[in-house]
């Protein structure tokens, strides 16, 4: 059985389709919703489902996507599997059946995150020409706190890294698939798959999607952001909620990152450091100014 976590805000537009395609899935599954304050037609849809016993959701305040999922997650019911769910996406009918059998190759006692790429398309689902290399990644713990390697909506996770957050009061996270990524990575396995298995959906109210800024949007993001620092905030929260659980050598990691302000010793440190790195050598380049100007 897989438990579907659905956050939705205003998602009228799309949700049909999406609820949809999770119904045809080749899986067990069960829907369990939180809709964020939505002032459309969504929680209509909701209930209409609900009264046709294909989901279970509640309305709650406007919390925002990051500690909707949070909440969610921590809420949601005892099950084998997990799997996060955007409101206007369309999944493959093997989405989840692919991601189990991937799952099942690996050891279940421990904390496993599944993600995968997406597929790009448009509001009418045509499919979106992207110029993209195939990506490699380390998967590491050090990689996964610079490095964001997939959507949310692509993610499907075991009980073990469910559970971690039963017991956790988290203030603080940049968004919640960033953070789940690293506390699987801390804590457990992660595991890519560079073949999409979703039409991820683009569209002018995305909360987040591809990234089509100009390299002179970049520059201006990076001089006057005011959201600059989340990597730094989000090692804090884990070094406070997950400590104990890491091995010896990502307790080193995450303090190196954690306290790399103090300092210009600290920021050469950091700087020296070979887990904290991705293979892309442009991507290190600007992680090394984000270092050095106290933005990471």
């Amino acid at each position: 059985m897989v438990t579907i976590l659905l956050s939705t805000y205003n998602g009228e537009k799309y949700l049909e389709e999406q609820l949809d395609s999770l119904f045809s899935q080749t899986e067990d599954i069960q829907v369990f919703a939180r809709d964020d304050g939505s002032c459309d037609n969504t929680i209509n849809i909701l209930q209409e489902y609900m009264r046709q016993s294909k989901l279970d959701f509640y309305a709650d305040e406007n919390i925002g996507v990051a500690k909707s999922f949070l909440t969610l997650l921590k809420k949601a019911p005892p099950s084998e599997f997990y799997a996060f769910c955007d409101q206007d996406d369309v999944w493959d009918r093997d989405k989840l059946e692919i991601a189990i059998k991937y799952l099942k190759q690996h050891d279940g006692s421990i904390p496993l995150l599944y993600c995968s790429a997406t597929r790009p398309v448009d509001e009418n689902l045509n499919l979106i020409k992207v110029k993209t290399k195939k990506k490699k990644y380390k998967l590491t713990f050090g990689e996964s706190l610079v490095l964001s390697l997939a959507s949310g909506c692509t993610f499907v996770f075991n009980y073990a890294l469910k559970k971690l957050f039963d017991d956790k009061d988290i203030n603080f996270i940049s968004i919640h698939d960033w953070y789940i990524h690293k506390v699987a990575a801390a804590c457990g396995k992660v595991i890519y798959d560079s073949v999409p298995h979703i039409s991820y959906r683009q569209h002018n109210t995305n909360v987040i999607g591809y990234n089509k800024d100009t390299i002179f949007k970049k520059v201006k993001r990076f001089l006057f952001n005011t959201n600059k620092n989340n990597r730094y905030f989000d090692a804090i929260s884990l070094r406070k909620n997950f400590f104990d659980n890491m091995s010896e050598t990502d307790k080193k990691t995450v303090c190196l990152l954690t306290d790399y302000k103090k300092s210009f010793c600290d920021k050469r440190k950091l700087l020296r450091c070979k887990e904290i790195k991705t293979l892309s050598k442009k991507q290190n380049f600007k992680l090394y100014f984000t270092i050095l100007f106290g933005r990471l």
